[in-house]
């Protein structure tokens, strides 16, 4: 075989590798499949997800500020898509608990004197995250949301006698972001929320100094929390 015929086989057959997979697609052949995003391999996985820190106030007590940060805890799960679709909808539910004792002994007219303080928080959360559209690594979504907390607690000081004080609070709203998933790091099982949004926020709280009642209560309705994306509204998710 000389030379000219070596390239002239050579041609035919480069043709013949290129024609093939346009005569398969005429054919009817399914096109290769396409790669899961990481948001499409956590369908139907629970999540084990940290939600963010929810504070209740309950003004001052000897020009301190009362308060109780309750960290909260849960699972997500996104639901499997109708078949075709990209986008999804799934759950959260979380909850937490924070319960504590301080005693500090100081001495009163040359007198040790005991002062004791304890308060317990509860707090739940439920959303609905919903997927509007997914890529290799990112998942962006809108998140109708409420939280729930209740907290209660009291001191013994010397002088007017014990402090109680107990109250609630609840916010509703929206929020719109973004999940990131690490596989890009090879870890397709963690992600990352950042979001910002609007919520409206209430709370009361009473409180009783030996026969002395207060009684406290506020809303507001705004941005949440504007730099959520540094300060706040982060949730860190593993996908079991």
């Amino acid at each position: 075989m000389d030379k000219s015929t070596s390239i002239r086989a050579l041609a035919a057959a480069l043709g013949m590798a290129l024609a093939a997979p346009a005569a398969a697609q005429a054919r009817g052949a399914p096109p290769p499949p396409r790669e899961e995003t990481d948001g499409e391999k956590a369908i139907g996985k629970w999540g084990l997800a940290f939600f963010g820190v929810q504070t209740l106030a309950f003004g001052t007590f000897n020009t301190a500020p009362n308060t109780v940060d309750v960290y909260t805890i849960g699972v997500r799960r996104w639901m499997q898509p109708s078949p075709g679709s990209t986008r999804g909808w799934g759950f959260d539910a979380g909850l937490g608990l924070v319960t504590g004792n301080t005693t500090h002994e100081a001495p009163v007219a040359g007198a040790p004197v005991t002062y004791k303080a304890s308060a317990l928080g509860l707090s739940l959360h439920f959303g609905v995250p919903v997927a509007l559209a997914r890529g290799r690594h990112i998942t962006f979504l809108a998140l109708p949301e409420a939280n729930v907390l209740y907290a209660t607690g009291g001191n013994d000081y010397p002088g007017p006698g014990r402090t109680q004080w107990k109250g609630y609070g609840f916010d509703v709203g929206a929020r719109a972001g973004f999940e990131l998933f690490f596989g890009f790091l090879g870890m397709p099982q963690f992600a990352l929320e950042g979001t910002v949004g609007l919520a409206l926020h209430y709370s009361a709280a009473s409180g009783k100094l030996g026969n002395a009642e207060t009684k406290d209560s506020s809303w507001t309705f705004g941005t949440d929390k504007p730099l959520g994306f540094v300060t706040g509204n982060i949730a860190a998710i593993y996908y079991y």
